[in-house]
């Protein structure tokens, strides 16, 4: 198939006055097709190096700092959007101290080499989970800054290396009652808890055989409940209280050692083992190691086989131990393939390091989630660097077919350079400028007419015209693959009613609302299209499971009992979360945009 620029140029202009994201829906004049590119996210349980520490994917908010590959260099920047994303088949990636669950074309940071040159050169791309193969090398996340932000308890004790490490302590072995606490801690541990129980609370606890240190205070009852112990917190639910994260690499590592004194294994050759039922807890020490530059292992799941008993006791619907190791002092992983095979030289800043991949394999489907970083368009997630959303340029080309990479300098190198005038005159050809210091670079399509762009301006602004004089572009280019010419687009002709394409159309404009969202108008359109997309659904439901189909609501326009108990049905057996309102997910499930 021949494309040519004014295509190109034409996908952009119809994407004016919409806030541009990759995947999305695109318009050809008054015809919308679905692009065939799948959703690239990744799994709720993916933990995000923010600012305030590490943050499960589907917990962080809009204005999160997040920790990004800016340029060979980490910076913050901040988060513009969370997504949740339909139920997707998901890929797992393996090196030996890192691994991330994505879908196939969620893009991960990858150092190539160009091989035959001496010295060898290594350069970083955005490479689709799909493509990534044992032996690639995938750059990680090494370490990041510590806050060393002041803390203080509710009740105004400054949060330092004591007060830290007794709440690790408590993480491990403490259980909060109305009216006081106890440490479960004996022997020569109950001392030691004890002295630092004296300096942070002023008492040193009553020593029992059955509940180790018990302190009755209702005070600092509260202020436990508060940090984020409250009554009723299970093994299963614990987690890393929001405060640790903020304080400096000193506290940092003293809450880590309380928590290891209490619910750690040290092996003999000085290996730290971290191990609990609550996947979030673990996870979230392992990206605190990660954070300060140590050596960790990957999270393992070690399912219950055999009865656990307790005091003679046993329990009942054991739940499977997630645990991982620290080395301490021990040689990098990745060391020789930095130091002997050069690959230092792409990563300047020591906060990045790189490991060989050790495997790519299927694990399953379910619903992922994906958000939007401003400047930078990526973040550190699972120890590694990954990508978001693709600019309007790279996603205008690829629903072509057409290869554009990610990234104003990488375009710039990939296209075939002609001079601004020229580019002025073509349309569909690219003009940009390449980063100005902490402002990320540019690429925009030229209308052809000499005077205007077909640019995204971000989500404030959505896609719109610009101009071209004054804006400062320092290069332009034909990206390879494209025919080009001085030819204007032509306008697509409206569908003829009743076509695939006029029902497409009908379609897209139907999921612009969120049906039963209070304060939301219920379109009866809409309702139809939904009546119509359940009636299908459980059609195809029913040859999937071979049972019997029940469901044949009206198509009637109206937000019914019926229409609305079948949305929720659908919603749980899709797993999604949408509160009775016909969502994003929702429609996704009704009306799919990709095969």
């Amino acid at each position: 198939m021949t494309v040519y620029g004014s295509q190109i140029l034409q996908r952009s202009q119809t994407q004016h006055g919409k806030p541009y994201r990759f995947g999305a829906e695109v318009q050809i004049g008054l015809t919308w097709f679905f692009q065939a590119k799948a959703w690239d996210c990744l799994t709720a349980d993916t933990i995000v190096h923010t600012a305030r520490g590490p943050v499960r994917i589907d917990e962080v908010e809009v204005g999160d700092a997040v920790w990004s590959w800016d340029e060979a260099n980490l910076r913050p920047h901040k988060i513009e959007r969370v997504e949740e994303r339909p139920a997707s088949p998901v890929f797992r990636l393996r090196t030996r101290s890192r691994s991330i669950r994505a879908t196939a074309d969620h893009r991960l940071l990858v150092l190539r080499r160009d091989r035959g040159n001496i010295p060898v050169n290594w350069r970083a791309e955005w490479v689709p989970m799909r493509d990534i193969e044992r032996g690639d090398v995938v750059v990680t996340l090494d370490s990041h800054p510590a806050p060393d932000q002041e803390m203080r308890l509710p009740n105004g004790v400054v949060v330092n290396d004591d007060v830290a490490w007794l709440l690790g302590v408590f993480l491990g072995d403490g259980n909060l009652r109305r009216g006081g606490f106890d440490i479960c801690v004996f022997g020569d541990q109950r001392e030691r808890v004890a002295d630092v129980l004296e300096r942070v609370v002023g008492v040193r606890g009553t020593p029992t055989d059955k509940n180790g240190l018990i302190v009755n205070s209702v005070e600092w009852a509260a202020v436990v409940a508060e940090v984020g112990f409250p009554v009723g917190t299970t093994a299963s639910t614990k987690r890393v209280p929001s405060i640790i994260p903020r304080l400096g690499a000193s506290g940092q590592r003293a809450f880590l050692a309380g928590y290891a004194f209490a619910d750690g294994h040290l092996d003999g050759r000085g290996h730290q083992t971290y191990s609990s039922c609550s996947r979030a807890l673990v996870a979230e020490v392992r990206a605190l190691h990660i954070g300060l530059g140590d050596n960790v292992s990957n999270l393992t799941e070690m399912k219950r086989t055999k009865p656990i008993v307790i005091n003679g006791v046993t329990v009942k619907n054991a739940q499977p131990l997630w645990s991982f190791a620290w080395y301490p002092d021990s040689r990098r992983v990745n060391s020789e393939l930095l130091d002997t095979y050069g690959a230092r030289r792409a990563l300047p800043d020591r906060a990045f390091s790189a490991q060989p991949v050790l495997a790519v394999t299927p694990d399953g489907t379910e619903a992922t989630w994906d958000i939007e970083v401003e400047g930078s368009h990526n973040f550190a997630a699972n120890g590694l660097i990954v990508h978001n959303c693709s600019e309007l340029t790279e996603g205008t080309h690829g629903s072509f077919g057409v290869y554009l990479p990610d990234g104003s300098s990488a375009q710039a190198d990939h296209v075939k350079r002609i001079s601004i005038a020229e580019a002025k005159r073509i349309p569909g050809a690219l003009l940009g400028h390449p980063p100005k210091g902490s402002k990320p670079g540019h690429v925009v399509h030229s209308v052809g007419d000499g005077k205007h762009t077909s640019e995204a301006m971000g989500r404030a602004y959505g896609v719109r015209q610009g101009n071209i004089d004054g804006r400062g572009f320092t290069w332009a280019g034909l990206v390879p693959g494209v025919t080009y010419g001085s030819e204007a687009p032509k306008p697509v002709p409206t569908p003829p009613a009743g076509s695939h394409a006029a029902l497409q159309q009908a379609i897209f404009f139907a999921k612009q609302f969120q049906i039963g969202k209070p304060g939301v108008e219920l379109n009866a359109d809409a309702i139809r299209f939904v009546q119509a997309g359940i009636n299908n659904w459980a059609d195809n439901f029913a040859k999937w499971t071979g049972s019997p189909n029940p469901v044949d609501i009206a198509v009637n326009g109206i937000w019914d009992d019926p229409t609305r108990f079948c949305v929720a049905v659908i919603q749980n057996v899709i797993k999604v979360s949408e509160l009775g309102t016909v969502g994003p997910a929702t429609w996704e499930a009704l009306y799919p945009t990709r095969p």
